[in-house]
């Protein structure tokens, strides 16, 4: 599909005249515009939205930093097994993310030639089965007095975009609702890269005097946000919690496959660590710990098979790795896995494993139980909220604490037998019942 002249989508000022609900999809399109990999923060938000489609009154949109407007996206566009959706949805992010650049930069000439532009995109896109689907316009958002606009994405990065918010705020009596999914970054700043930090806090001093509500994804977070926002001198701001989802939903293209064409191609037996490789994740301790359970194992030891993508600071990591020799060759690393090679992880695994330093919310154990595998991870943050009794929960700054973890899945019966009990009868939640939940908690619902 290289020949994007096919198709036509046009930003046009024609108004929507509805009051409605609105889901800011702008920090999703801008991370889909450089990768194939949905994960973390912009999962959510795909989930949120994919979620929330049967809702007619919720409209996904997307900010324009050339006309300083948003404007609806076809829902249908954000699914992403269509192969033609995600090409679609890279390039309009890759248009926004040029506009949002020159104007960090203060190059007005580009935001001016951006603006100008009669037709702001070109492409082409399949919308329903078998036939080709002309969109024509994407609507100019008209936001009239009581409408709800929530914000999921992870926005502190982009330069002015608070304060553009701010103005359609004021401009239009929009209630703005902000979902928080941590506070790692005020609350262990060291576990952040660069100046993620000092651009989150001024993100969240900059939204706390218009937020209309916050929403947490667990009661670990709240207790976090009101501890900030007791620092900040502002106590009046409402806060609600919606637990996110155990569902695991692939974002794959569906002509795509799994770099695994059958479980014969996987370890016989082993142990699945998913997530991006980063401090936070805890992947050297890890490390060590596996380490020393390879010299407990009394049978055939099962190996660990670390799937995620190279993150920040993983110098000593990486140096372990390469002088034990992946630890005598038993740590597989797939990078950047497709949503169908997790999905084939998870299913051949024996069990997973999460010792994560923090996490709001924490998706690979939800995902872990939704494929009914047996986890063990930290009890810290909102972990416990999503394991409940299902997980075996660790410290994850005691080695000697995870690799006992490690040989008790690997090798006691009971305790095997125990959480395979405790995980089918766990309950879990889909993404639909998140958004339900979600809609249910904003500024003036039911």
């Amino acid at each position: 599909m290289s020949d994007e002249s096919h198709f036509e989508l046009v930003m046009s000022d024609g108004p929507v005249k509805s009051r409605a609900v609105y889901i800011d999809a702008t920090d999703f399109v801008l991370h889909l515009a450089h990768t194939d990999t949905v994960t973390g923060i912009q999962r959510v938000t795909h989930q949120a939205i994919i979620g929330l489609s049967n809702h007619g009154s919720v409209k996904p949109i997307l900010f324009s930093f050339a006309t300083k407007r948003f404007y609806e996206l076809p829902a249908r566009l954000f699914d992403l097994t269509n192969q033609e959706n995600r090409l679609n949805l890279k390039r309009i992010g890759r248009h926004v993310g040029r506009t949002l650049q020159a104007r960090s930069v203060g190059d007005t000439r580009i935001v001016r030639r951006m603006r100008d532009r009669v037709r702001e995109f070109q492409m082409v896109t399949k919308m329903f089965a078998g036939r080709d689907i002309y969109v024509n316009g994407m609507k100019a958002v008209n936001f009239e007095r009581g409408d709800q606009l929530v914000i999921l994405g992870a926005i502190w990065g982009m330069q002015g975009y608070i304060g553009d918010l701010r103005e359609i705020a004021d401009a239009c009596a929009v209630d703005l609702t902000f979902f928080c999914h941590d506070m790692v970054p005020w609350r262990y700043p060291h576990l952040v890269e660069g100046n993620t930090s000092a651009n989150f806090l001024g993100y969240m001093r900059e939204i706390v005097p218009f937020c209309r509500k916050f929403v947490c994804n667990s009661d670990a977070t709240r207790n976090d946000l009101n501890a900030f926002l007791k620092e900040e001198h502002c106590t009046n701001i409402p806060i609600a919690v919606v637990p996110l989802a155990h569902e695991f939903v692939t974002s794959t293209a569906s002509d795509g496959a799994s770099r695994f064409g059958s479980a014969a191609d996987l370890p016989k037996k082993y142990i699945l660590c998913a997530g991006t490789i980063e401090p936070r994740k805890n992947h050297l301790r890890l490390a060590s710990a596996f380490r020393a359970a390879l010299e407990k194992f009394k049978h055939e030891p099962p190996k660990l098979v670390i799937a995620g993508k190279c993150g920040w600071r993983v110098d000593d990591f990486y140096r372990m790795m390469e002088e034990t020799n992946w630890i005598s060759r038993q740590v597989i690393w797939i990078e950047n896995p497709s949503d169908f090679d997790l999905e084939r992880l998870y299913r051949s695994c024996d069990f997973t494993i999460y010792p994560s330093l923090f996490e709001g919310w924490g998706l690979p154990v939800g995902e872990s139980l939704w494929f009914r595998k047996r986890c063990v991870s930290s009890r810290i943050g909102g972990i416990p909220e999503v394991g409940i009794d299902a997980v075996d929960y660790v410290d994850p700054l005691d080695v000697s604490s995870i690799t006992a973890a490690i040989v008790r899945h690997a090798e006691d019966h009971r305790t095997i037998s125990t959480f395979d009990e405790r995980v089918a009868k766990a309950h879990l939640r889909s993404w639909s019942g998140f958004g339900s939940d979600l809609l249910n908690a904003l500024p003036g619902a039911p």
